[in-house]
């Protein structure tokens, strides 16, 4: 947008900023005075892990990186990061994690498996045996409701 050539800017500037110096100062509330400080010191009490990752101390953050790096290599296969060494050993490590793999696979199976046992068997019976929880529940209640009655009944 262009600013707009009005000679009054200028002046309206001015008018403002005189308006403004001539305010009085307005206190702050006491209350704001403790609720800051009570907010900086729980700021400062609280441990590096919980900080922002800019305030975390050198060391962190530099195992941090090297972490990730290390992670991105390894499932990555290394290709963009590292050099031929580095890549061997991260299919050293696939190798190694391949069971993982295939138990990850019979988890699946399981998973497949519970979900057709839901639609065969527990879906189509679920709203009947709601109901019939629900109406055992309320004959508790009922019974319940009569025991006390008939029992703090007044002779």
């Amino acid at each position: 947008m262009k600013p707009n050539p009005d000679p009054n800017d200028a002046n309206l500037e001015a008018l403002v900023d005189a308006g403004l110096k001539k305010l009085p100062l307005v206190a702050a509330p006491p209350t704001l005075v403790k609720e800051v400080r009570r907010t900086l010191q729980e700021r400062a009490q609280k441990p590096w892990w919980q900080a922002p990752w800019w305030e975390w101390p050198w060391a962190a953050k530099f195992a941090f990186l090297l972490l990730a790096l290390g992670l991105a290599g390894a499932f990555g296969g290394g290709n963009v990061l590292f050099d031929e060494g580095v890549t061997k050993y991260s299919g050293q490590v696939t190798e190694r994690l391949a069971p993982a793999g295939s138990a990850w696979e019979t988890l699946g199976t399981l998973w497949d498996a519970l979900g057709l046992l839901w639609s065969a068997a527990i879906q189509p019976r679920l709203l009947t045996w709601l109901l019939v929880v629900a109406g055992l529940y309320l004959i508790c209640v009922a019974a319940g409701a009569a025991f006390v009655r008939t029992t703090l009944r007044r002779v």
